[in-house]
């Protein structure tokens, strides 16, 4: 067991909700994410164009922000058009679909 002086310091240096659990809702949601990007990482091979929008910054839980993350994701997708429109045969030679 730790000495008095010791635990004091601890208690002094420990931010504010520092030593707090997480919730059982916080537990439940991450690992949910988790599994769902894992799949979603497992099928990329098979995508002609992966559009990555630029998310840092942003967590799963702020709905709030939807119209940030929606224009994030137009930005991302405006900037794959020129790939994506080299992939359809009306604009650029066509490509072969992937074997699944």
């Amino acid at each position: 067991m730790l000495d008095r002086p010791v635990l004091e310091t601890l208690k002094e240096v420990a931010l504010p909700g520092m030593l707090k659990a997480p919730n059982l809702f916080d537990v439940f949601f991450h690992m949910i994410y988790t599994m769902e990007y894992e799949v979603a990482q497992s099928r990329l091979d098979l995508a002609h164009v992966v559009v990555h929008p630029e998310l840092k910054g942003f967590s799963w839980t702020e709905l709030h922000r939807a119209k940030e993350i929606i224009a994030a994701g137009e930005r991302a997708a405006e900037e794959a058009l020129p790939r994506i429109k080299a992939l359809i045969p009306a604009f650029g030679p066509s490509c072969p679909l992937p074997r699944r």
